[in-house]
């Protein structure tokens, strides 16, 4: 299943070894922070900060530390 703005050309990127952090390119804030509370309730994240990189570029950190496997479980949910 495909998301909505993923079919809209919006890039999801992301670095980490233990915490999850996302780089949300060529998005709206609303959809950044949709996304972020989605992730948050659905996989216990506790909490996070969005950081807007440039205009409509936004990175956001949730403060848990995850497995290298539940990281890779979140991403590919998207």
């Amino acid at each position: 299943m495909t998301h909505e703005w993923v079919k809209q050309g919006y890039v999801v990127g992301f670095m980490t070894d233990k915490g999850l952090v996302i780089d949300l390119d060529n998005m709206t804030y609303k959809k950044v922070r949709y996304l972020a509370r989605t992730l948050c309730r659905e996989h216990k994240l506790e909490g996070y900060i969005i950081v807007r990189s440039s205009p409509r570029n936004y990175h956001v950190v949730f403060n848990r530390y995850l497995s290298w496997k539940t990281v890779t479980t979140i991403l590919f949910s998207l």
